[in-house]
């Protein structure tokens, strides 16, 4: 089975604004290899300057660009 017969493999919602209190995430905020949060921001805190997506709760993120980072994360 291919994935994009099960998910819709690379389609997110792009958001235009974002509330100061949403979380960021970066991949500088996962720890390589352990998968480990290390820090957390929310958007006051730290004005992301990369594409605004917005994720729920059970999506899976996979991270095309460098991915021999080995930077996974399962966060609810």
């Amino acid at each position: 089975m291919r994935l994009g017969e099960i998910t819709n493999f690379g389609v997110t919602e792009k958001l235009n604004l974002i509330s100061d209190e949403t979380w960021v995430l970066d991949l500088e905020d996962i720890e390589k290899d352990t998968s480990k949060l290390i820090q957390k921001f929310r958007y006051s805190e730290r004005r992301s300057l990369s594409d605004k997506n917005s994720f729920l709760s059970g999506d899976v993120l996979y991270g095309k660009l460098r991915p021999y980072l080995n930077k996974v994360i399962n966060h609810k």
